[in-house]
């Protein structure tokens, strides 16, 4: 055995013991005491628009001193980067709608926990035109969206309420950054299908009219926040805690100073803002949100955005289709990769 080698294997005990002595990457001090820190990703729309308030109010970091985390909430402007960035591991949690959980995290194995419910949408996603006035009117045409994200869902679903199927249109993959200058870069007859607060912007142009909307869909499009099933309890109750008494300040007297500040970090008038409330099912409490869960419906509304994922190959072969558990138990899927699980234990 070398000289270098001896070495090295007499130092290897000593640098273990210094490694596991040495202050976690991963752990802030607070208040004298070291808090395990988590990241959590979040994109604009419009339920999310409080997490700021959260932070700047004081009432996540009473949330985290009491469960001994720190909370690191980042905004990520486009909304698809990022839910890919939580499943490329840069993040502990993410913020984002069912399907696009399903379809991203879970597609590619990420086990994680619903932990929370924030909202439905009720009017936020729909299909836009100008030049034509019905959905029918819409065959053989381009339509724009964002592939295989829930406008993508909320088109198929269109077509499907009024006979048609997606070979009855053009699909024209477009970014969420750049939708809008389908309206915008000509007045020629257009179509798309986008959310808010970018729907919020488009019903501004001129000669432009709603021709479906998730109103004609109640419960399928719905918002939330995944974590990891692995990471500790901990971070989860300090979100869902502070969550909840942000909800509950949207409630009461302090409902229209709130709003007003969701508009101003949405980027939008709060006349406008208030409209996409209104087209929005929130969440106020734990209480709901369990209602929610365990109705007749939500299994069905399931089942209906898993079957759209698997007819478009969205988790690759029909071995890889992954599982998600309802807090009743049951298994909409492959029970075998159950990948998305559903919890009240946090509520």
């Amino acid at each position: 055995m070398s000289f270098w080698r001896r070495l090295c294997l007499c130092l290897l005990p000593l640098l273990l013991l210094m490694q596991g002595c040495s202050k976690p990457e991963d752990a802030k001090i607070s208040d004298g005491q070291a808090s395990a820190s988590y990241k959590i990703a979040w994109s604009h729309y419009p339920t999310w628009e409080i997490i700021p308030y959260m932070r700047s109010s004081g009432i996540l970091k009473k949330w985290e001193d009491k469960y001994g985390v720190a909370i690191e909430l980042v905004l990520i402007n486009d909304y698809v980067e990022s839910i890919s960035s939580y499943t490329s591991g840069n993040f502990d949690g993410v913020f984002a709608t069912n399907m696009d959980a399903f379809t991203i995290p879970g597609a590619g194995g990420i086990d994680s926990e619903v932990v929370l419910l924030t909202s439905s949408s009720n009017g936020n996603d729909a299909v836009v035109a100008r030049g034509y006035k019905s959905i029918q009117e819409l065959k053989g045409q381009k339509v724009s969206l964002v592939q295989f994200s829930v406008s993508h869902y909320l088109l198929a679903r269109a077509l499907a309420k009024h006979n048609m199927q997606e070979q009855d249109i053009v699909s024209v993959n477009a970014s969420e950054s750049d939708i809008d200058s389908v309206l915008l870069a000509s007045s020629d007859p257009a179509a798309l299908v986008t959310w808010n607060p970018i729907l919020s912007s488009i019903k501004q142009v001129p000669n432009t009219q709603v021709l479906f909307d998730s109103a004609s869909i109640p419960g399928e499009i719905v918002e939330l926040m995944v974590m990891r099933t692995d990471i500790p309890e901990a971070p989860k109750k300090a979100m869902v805690g502070a969550w909840y008494e942000t909800m509950q300040l949207l409630q009461g007297e302090s409902r229209d100073e709130l709003l007003s500040t969701m508009a101003s970090s949405s980027g939008t008038t709060i006349d406008e803002f208030k409209a996409q409330v209104e087209t929005t099912r929130v969440f106020f409490s734990q209480q709901e949100a369990k209602q929610f869960l365990h109705a007749p419906a939500f299994k069905q509304t399931t089942s209906l955005v898993y079957d759209f994922c698997v007819h478009h190959g969205l988790f690759g072969s029909a071995d890889s289709a992954i599982g998600i558990a309802l807090p009743s138990g049951e298994i909409v899927g492959n029970a075998q990769n159950t990948v998305i699980r559903y919890t009240d234990s946090y509520l």
